[in-house]
């Protein structure tokens, strides 16, 4: 009941939406759930709760693809606000397809950062030996930074977010930039 008004959550399933659908009233009562998970084969009901001791219990979120910021949104809430539902001796862990791409996605952001400012100090000790003047390489460099902060600073005034797409812009523009810069910086 508490994932389900999540825009981004189309269904979930559970041992107690089994259980309700077992009930000739539609609702969940208490014991239907000890009820279903005798009755129904081990099949069925091993998806959702461990047979040693009933220890362990599964909800499955079927969650829609969206923006990867919206959907990081999502599971944060998720996961924080079923930490707080439940008794401080039980643990609320949140997995699957959409967790592990909002992880790969956090660290290709981290190592895209990592990489621009590897590449930028990189073509700055170029254009210095190429030139062989560290103002003319710091000159060959500037339109390079410049159009780097305008492209990111315009994706985030409108809101577009970095994916695995959008990330790699950087490292285009630093690959066609470099050439444009050093031709201008040639010629004057």
């Amino acid at each position: 009941d508490y994932v389900k008004p999540f825009p981004l959550v189309s269904s979930t399933v559970s041992m107690a939406s089994i259980a309700r659908d077992f009930s000739p009233d539609g609702k969940l009562h208490g014991n239907l759930v000890a009820l279903a998970f005798k009755q129904l084969p081990s099949a069925i009901t091993g998806v959702f709760l461990s047979r040693d001791q009933q220890q362990k219990a599964v909800i499955y979120a079927s969650v829609m693809s969206a923006e990867t910021t919206k959907v990081a949104e999502t599971i944060s809430k998720i996961e924080s606000g079923l930490r707080g539902l439940v008794p401080e001796e039980m643990t609320v862990t949140v997995t699957g397809i959409p967790k592990i791409f909002q992880h790969h996605m956090m660290r290709f952001s981290e190592s895209q950062i990592k990489s621009l400012i590897g590449s930028i100090s990189t073509v700055l000790v170029l254009l210095v030996v190429c030139h062989g003047s560290l103002i003319l390489g710091f000159l060959a460099l500037l339109p390079l930074i410049f159009t780097i902060g305008a492209n990111f600073g315009l994706m985030g005034w409108m809101g577009i977010p970095l994916d695995a797409g959008t990330v790699l812009i950087g490292s285009i523009v630093i690959g066609i930039g470099i050439d444009y810069s050093i031709h201008l910086i040639s010629r004057v």
